[in-house]
């Protein structure tokens, strides 16, 4: 499906910075509207994007006190904005083994940074530390093996 030029603002940093629109869990009311091909999907949730292929659009609802906007980008748009300032960039899989007394041994990180897939392992504590606060950042589910 292709947008005609004029028919929906294209997005600036504003929309994913000031808009609200990618800090909740879930928008229920407003969901973003996926155009994945010739499929039309809803999505409820921002992490949710990150399942569709980069190259996707997306259009997101602003409400306004008297009106609303709607605004187009990609995922790989909110990716990129979503990577700006995080060492990992964007997650999209954290895996810790730990012993059989719990305790951290090694992790495996896998995400996109620079539009560039990645996969990582830590061996560290602080490293573990830190990705799982930029996991929980990001709203990541972190599995862990014994």
């Amino acid at each position: 499906m292709k947008l005609k030029d004029g028919q929906f603002r294209s997005v600036k940093d504003e929309l994913f910075e000031i808009s609200g629109l990618f800090e909740s869990g879930e928008r229920k009311h407003h969901p973003f509207i996926v155009l994945n091909g010739d499929i039309v999907e809803l999505c409820i949730s921002p992490r949710g994007l990150l399942d569709y292929p980069v190259d996707t659009v997306v259009l997101a609802q602003w409400e306004g006190n008297y009106r609303s906007d709607w605004f187009n980008f990609t995922v790989a748009d909110y990716m990129t904005w979503k990577a700006k300032g995080s060492r990992y960039g964007t997650i999209s899989k954290v895996e810790f083994h730990v012993g059989p007394r719990g305790g951290f041994q090694y992790g495996d990180v896998k995400g996109v940074k620079g539009g560039i897939p990645y996969s990582m392992s830590l061996t560290s504590e602080h490293s573990r530390l830190e990705v799982e606060e930029e996991a929980q950042k990001q709203g990541i589910i972190i599995s862990q093996n014994v």
